[in-house]
């Protein structure tokens, strides 16, 4: 199964949407919980917009400076060891099933 197409946006205090698909616009509520602040769950709706929305783009420079910086032989632009493990590990989360 995929997630519903990006992007997304907030709308309202903490709904956030996508293009209408299906007539069925919406995608997420960020907590209706009356013991979260008002500002908090606005900044949560915002965050999960913000990171769903550039997900793609970021995995994608991720794998790019991996992919770079942990081929054999390169001399100029490789990256560290302890850089391309991050970028290993950060990748896994990103593409990780939950």
């Amino acid at each position: 199964m995929t997630h519903t197409p990006t992007p997304w946006k907030k709308v309202d205090v903490w709904s956030i949407i996508a293009t209408q698909i299906k007539g069925k616009p919406l995608v997420a509520t960020a907590g209706c919980d009356t013991q979260v602040e008002k500002d908090e769950r606005i900044a949560n709706a915002e965050f999960i917009v913000l990171a769903c929305n550039c997900h793609d783009e970021l995995l994608e420079a991720c794998k790019a400076a991996y992919e770079r910086g942990n081929s054999d032989g390169m001399s100029y632009g490789a990256l560290s060891d302890e850089i391309c493990d991050k970028l290993e590990a950060a990748i896994g989360k990103a593409t990780e099933r939950v």
